[in-house]
């Protein structure tokens, strides 16, 4: 693994435990953007002074670990600004304002169809001519995006990173669509803890009781979340603690099984 993709792993390690620990997603997309500005600071620096050890290893920098970086900073960027505007928003103001933010995206590679198709393609065959600085320093691409950092980019690593953040404001807003829709249902509140409720999600989750079995364990927490009005932005935490418990590890559902087959003996 390169000194390049260690620091990308535990940059994706560190924002995974952000999202786990920030539920508010204002103040998450705020420390996002701080923790990509560090790295990517960090990385440039990195990059200005070791070099690449190969056009593989450089090729797989701009293609596959810059872009993201990049994404995540305009994506979170977005977000952030979309957050603190909705307070003030109508229903179709803010609408307005998403077609906006979509738009702004698009604009930055919509010039570029055949980039954008070879992107989407998953080929590898013009990774030379896109993703190195020495086919790419005489690109009027370089020209013509005047912020670029031309000794940090082959611009395409750029536009890439637009086409991947356009994907991330989509996924945002469509969970935004989704919150929406669950708060049209009455709010249910949960008299039991919280590990109570995250060992009932993971027991019908194991059982693929939702679309069998297709629906993430990230989209059940967001969906109890918002009916029995609970935080389970760490999720993960929670049944990790579950795990380490000494005794009986599934301690409400024993309790949910016994009390069900009692009442129903109840009914014989």
């Amino acid at each position: 693994m390169s000194i390049y993709m260690q620091k990308f792993k535990d940059y994706n390690d560190s924002m995974e435990s952000l999202c786990l620990s920030v539920s508010n997603v204002r103040n998450r997309s705020e420390k996002s953007i701080q923790l990509i500005q560090d790295v990517i600071i960090e990385i440039k620096n990195l990059v200005l002074k070791e070099g690449f050890e190969s056009t593989e290893k450089e090729i797989q920098f701009f293609k596959q670990i810059k872009p993201h970086l990049i994404a995540h900073k305009i994506a979170n960027s977005i977000i952030l600004d979309c957050e603190i505007r909705k307070m003030t928003m109508s229903e179709d103001e803010f609408e307005t304002l998403k077609k906006r933010k979509l738009s702004f995206i698009q604009d930055h590679f919509i010039d570029f169809k055949e980039f954008y198709f070879y992107l989407q393609s998953e080929s590898n065959f013009r990774d030379d001519l896109y993703f190195t600085q020495v086919h790419t320093k005489n690109d009027v691409l370089l020209k013509i995006l005047p912020e670029l950092d031309i000794e940090f980019s082959t611009g395409y690593d750029c536009i890439a990173g637009y086409i991947f953040a356009y994907d991330l404001i989509k996924e945002y807003f469509k969970d935004l669509q989704h919150e929406k829709h669950y708060k049209s249902y009455p709010e249910l509140k949960w008299s039991f803890t919280k590990a109570d409720l995250v060992e009932l999600i993971y027991a019908l989750h194991l059982m693929k009781a939702f679309d069998n079995g297709k629906t993430d364990i990230i989209k059940l927490a967001k969906a109890f979340s918002v009916i029995m009005d609970m935080d389970l932005k760490d999720i993960y935490r929670t049944f990790n603690a579950i795990k380490e418990r000494k005794k009986i590890t599934s301690r409400f559902l024993t309790e949910l099984l016994a009390n069900f087959n009692s009442r129903i003996k109840e009914f014989d």
